[in-house]
């Protein structure tokens, strides 16, 4: 209770001094090359099996020899730094994954999003990329899209060189009257398919998710790793310097999609770096297609996402989105707990690509508890994660920190 009525007052505080303060909020974002782990322990944590034990569904994904790559990849994704000389990496929840940074932003704000292309400048020729949003307002310049028809570098920004995308936030990229306080919406790289903006629902709750993504090559981008989350609030719902929601504990991000590595722009480095055979690739090309779809939430697998921990009690919304193909038809599932969805109670959420959905919870069972997709062809394939609700503190500082 006593928590409850210090986040209200805050909130009070914020909306009487900052009424009218809509701001401009700036973020500095790359796209950064690395290699990505999809099982960093090795251990299907479900079962507590080898990933790659023999004749394990796991063995698919994971196994690296001469005719698979196995669970490392070199991939591209977004990751914010400090200011603009792009030299330091801003700190990152765990449960982000490969995720790129949240985008956070209140209704009347203006974003300002300083890119840097810092990947692809081993490819001939280089390859570009951009960042496309959903649901904020941007002119043409802004869209972050290459047109054939168009001479404009937004949507084609080459390796070394960076682009200021300017975005602004009307009321209709934020909450509806029934929605709450925040919603999400998505970014990624984009560089010839336009993408349909999603529209919040009427009763999304608080918040709306939106995604922002590149867009030089849609499919190659986002495959090759470059998507992230972004959130638009009601005025004065954000703390004024920590750029935390104020109405809520905490706010978990996740992704559910079949990773389709085969669509990569990274797919012949790959091939080259973990030492396929190119003649025992072509003799089973199903069976190498097959070993390069990752299942996964985040950018994990099997169980191998940390950071999703709360506390009994707590007030906690959960952003969940998806994207890629017909295959992407997922079924989020949550153990332990229920949630609200839209004011309906529900611990099954149904996705399709470029879906995003705002739900909260209030957990009231204690315990480390599941989360996957409910397609049996996905679970078996990795699609699932956990997450852990401990038991209220008696004290602040009887418990240590939670990551998340």
């Amino acid at each position: 209770m006593i928590k409850q009525a210090i986040r209200a007052l805050l909130l009070g505080l914020s909306t009487a001094r900052f009424a009218a303060a809509a701001c401009t909020r700036t973020y500095y974002i790359a796209a950064d090359e690395l290699v990505w782990d999809y099982v960093p322990t090795n251990i299907n944590q479900y079962d507590g099996t080898p990933i790659t034990t023999p004749g394990a569904d796991s063995a698919v994904f994971t196994v690296n020899d001469a005719m698979t790559i196995g669970q490392n990849y070199t991939k591209a994704i977004y990751q914010e730094y400090t200011d603009y000389t792009f030299t330091k990496l801003k700190p990152k929840p765990v449960h982000l994954g490969y995720l790129g940074p949240v985008i956070r932003a209140e209704v009347n704000d203006t974003i300002v999003v300083v890119f840097r292309n810092n990947a692809g400048a081993g490819f001939t020729p280089p390859l570009q990329f951009s960042i496309h949003p959903h649901g904020v307002k941007y002119t043409k310049h802004n869209e972050g899209v290459h047109y054939q028809f168009e001479v404009d570098n937004s949507g084609s920004v080459s390796p070394g060189t960076t682009f200021t995308y300017t975005w602004q936030v009307p009321d209709r990229a934020g909450p509806g009257k029934d929605d709450g306080n925040a919603v999400m919406w998505a970014y990624h790289s984009h560089h010839n398919e336009v993408c349909s903006a999603c529209m919040p629902g009427k009763h999304d709750g608080n918040a709306v998710m939106w995604a922002y993504h590149s867009h030089h090559n849609r499919v190659k981008d986002t495959y090759s790793g470059l998507n992230g989350p972004m959130v638009i609030y009601k005025p004065n719902t954000l703390a004024p310097f920590t750029n935390k929601a104020l109405d809520v504990d905490r706010e978990f991000f996740l992704l559910f999609e079949v990773m389709d590595e085969n669509q990569s722009h990274y797919l012949d480095v790959n091939c080259a770096k973990f030492g396929c055979d190119p003649a025992l690739v072509n003799a089973d090309p199903d069976g190498f297609h097959e070993s390069n779809l990752m299942h996964n939430i985040n950018g994990r697998m099997y169980g191998n996402l940390d950071g999703l921990n709360m506390y009994a009690g707590e007030n906690v919304r959960w952003f969940i989105a998806a994207f890629g193909t017909e295959v992407d038809l997922h079924t989020a599932h949550f153990h332990g707990n229920t949630l609200l969805l839209s004011n309906h109670r529900t611990d099954v959420i149904d996705l399709l690509p470029a879906t995003f959905r705002t739900l909260s919870m209030q957990p009231d069972s204690e315990g480390k508890w599941l989360i996957h997709c409910h397609v049996n062809d996905h679970i078996k394939a990795g699609m699932l994660a956990f997450y852990n609700v401990y038991p209220k503190p008696v004290l602040r500082g009887t418990y240590p920190a939670l990551v998340y």
